[in-house]
């Protein structure tokens, strides 16, 4: 199932506001609803119930304090802050496509500008000095540098090493500091990378679990082996991303052979400048 209503209203309205509350309210009755009537079809015994998200959602730069991120920043629309880079293609007959920055990335199509005279990596060096003099970028990396980074101890390198298709014609990337969203329309939103747009919850409800509440880090890649286990599926793939949750298993499912999981995941730190 997916609850994507409080999606349009986080963007919208922001973690803080009323309106998110009201929704998220409502979407606990939603989902009592449908478990009364899935509880009175079905067996309970034999039903597992799991919750999560895809992102959280930052909090607006202009909310004096919130608990959910680092505020006092401001929205960055993405296409002004390059417009001027723009501006001086479009003179050069380099049509607006062939020069894209979304969300921090930077995606040119390379044979394009190449036959419009235009040297692809002189114009991402332009770019990266045009954000790195803006105030609301925290680092902008090259992906050709980023390539080099080690991401088992740098957080930046391993979040945009696993964000990017190998296919992707991304050439730059660069993160916002903490209080800083992009937005082109006044809303805020989860491109910035840091805890406020990435930190979410995940439940597990159901027999196969021990109540409790557990407050070391994982990731939701951690579900789909967790699941496996709790309905005593073996994963066909040889070697997954996540980890089965031992802790919030039964003890009888504890005793199952273990999927192959990946190596332990570092400590997310947000990057440095």
């Amino acid at each position: 199932m997916s609850l994507s209503t409080l999606d349009a209203v986080g963007h919208r309205y922001g973690p803080d506001a009323r309106e998110t509350h009201d929704m998220l309210l409502r979407v606990d009755r939603y989902l009592g609803h449908f478990l009364t009537r899935l509880y009175a079809m079905r067996d309970s015994t034999r039903i597992v119930v799991a919750l999560t998200a895809d992102h959280a959602i930052s909090p607006y730069p202009q909310v004096r304090r919130s608990p959910f991120g680092a505020t006092g920043g401001e929205i960055v629309n993405d296409t002004l802050v390059v417009s001027g880079v723009r501006t001086a293609l479009e003179r050069r007959g380099v049509e607006p496509r062939w020069m894209q920055f979304n969300y921090g990335m930077l995606r040119l199509q390379r044979d394009s500008l190449r036959g419009a005279g235009v040297d692809p990596d002189s114009l991402t060096r332009v770019v990266a000095r045009v954000l790195r003099s803006h105030p609301a970028f925290a680092r902008v990396t090259t992906t050709a540098e980023l390539a080099r980074l080690d991401t088992t101890r740098d957080a930046y390198a391993r979040k945009w090493r696993h964000n990017l298709p190998t296919d992707e014609p991304v050439t730059l990337v660069a993160s916002l500091k903490p209080g800083n969203v992009f937005s082109r329309y006044r809303e805020t939103g989860h491109a910035n990378g840091h805890a406020s747009d990435a930190h979410v919850p995940i439940v597990f409800y159901g027999p196969a679990f021990v109540a409790g509440r557990y407050r070391e880090r994982v990731g939701v890649v951690d579900l789909a082996p967790t699941l496996a286990r709790a309905i005593g599926v073996v994963p066909t793939e040889r070697r997954l991303d996540g980890h089965v949750l031992e802790r919030v298993l039964v003890p009888a499912l504890r005793t199952r052979p273990t999927p192959p999981a990946a190596k332990p995941r570092a400590p997310e730190r947000a990057g440095g400048s």
